[in-house]
């Protein structure tokens, strides 16, 4: 995947109706979703996108009802955007309707905090935390999700969604409704060597099939990688990057939510609503 900040600059500031991006400052994270079907409709009313001038440009998870996990490279001051412009929606399924169409919930942005150690060279703690007011509610339940209750071991299939590009390097082929799709977990070994053991570290999670074809794209960035359990579904990873887009033997790279759970639970503790 080559880097994003052109594209994004230009779709986000170009066109009010644009389609996802993601944004990375080197290697540029998986977006949406390759080889993924449509989701129900509402099935994951936590998932969550970011917003600007009418374009989607990341994803996220509600995990507390004024809290949105993400990915750092996704900060609206790496991409040159105001935070005061920018929204969270959540509610949401078809992207291309109104959120009023949708019974959506529309927040605005008060706080953004990166991860303190986030390194945009390396890829490294790629994950933060946006602190949201709620601006508008158009008939919905506010519906958040649970997160780092054990990362899922290799070999075992999670799942993935967003609605970012569905072909890679096609800017025009992002999703209007919500994909997801079914990928297994790589070992930390395996991706160690499609990539760098210096880029591959105990707070990464990487998933792919052998073969590829299916992935996060351009436009998933900060999006889930999560599991179902017994009592609900658990974000355990956090969409950062790859090389290309369901590229054979390049896995897509996620932030280990479990990692970074105590970090996470003291921002929730010190800004939750």
């Amino acid at each position: 995947m080559a880097p994003l900040n052109t594209y994004l600059t230009a779709a986000l500031l170009a066109a009010p109706a644009v389609m996802g991006g993601v944004i990375p400052q080197q290697t540029p994270p998986p977006a949406s979703i390759v080889g993924g079907d449509d989701t129900s409709p509402f099935a994951y009313n936590w998932i969550a996108f970011a917003q600007y001038n009418g374009g989607q440009f990341c994803g996220g998870s509600m995990i507390a009802p004024n809290i949105y996990l993400t990915a750092a490279h996704c900060s609206p001051a790496l991409i040159g955007i105001p935070v005061a412009s920018t929204t969270v929606h959540t509610h949401r399924w078809d992207k291309s309707k109104t959120p009023s169409a949708e019974k959506g919930i529309v927040f605005s942005v008060s706080k953004v905090i990166n991860h303190p150690q986030y390194s945009a060279s390396l890829d490294k703690n790629d994950i933060a935390i946006w602190v949201l007011k709620q601006k508008s509610n158009f008939g919905s339940t506010l519906e958040t999700v649970k997160y780092g209750n054990g990362a899922p071991t290799a070999g075992t299939k999670v799942k993935i969604a967003g609605w970012g590009l569905t072909e890679d390097g096609n800017d025009n082929s992002d999703a209007n409704i919500l994909q997801e799709a079914t990928v297994p977990v790589v070992s930390q070994a395996d991706c160690a060597k499609a990539y760098s053991a210096s880029k591959i570290t105990a707070t990464n999670i990487c998933a792919a099939f052998p073969q590829g074809g299916v992935d996060t794209c351009q436009g998933d960035s900060g999006g889930p990688l999560f599991v179902q359990t017994a009592s609900g579904y658990s974000v355990e990873g956090v969409t950062s990057w790859g090389e290309g887009c369901a590229v054979k033997g390049k896995p897509g790279v996620y932030t280990k939510v479990e990692a970074y759970k105590s970090w996470i639970q003291g921002i929730i503790s010190q800004n939750q609503a």
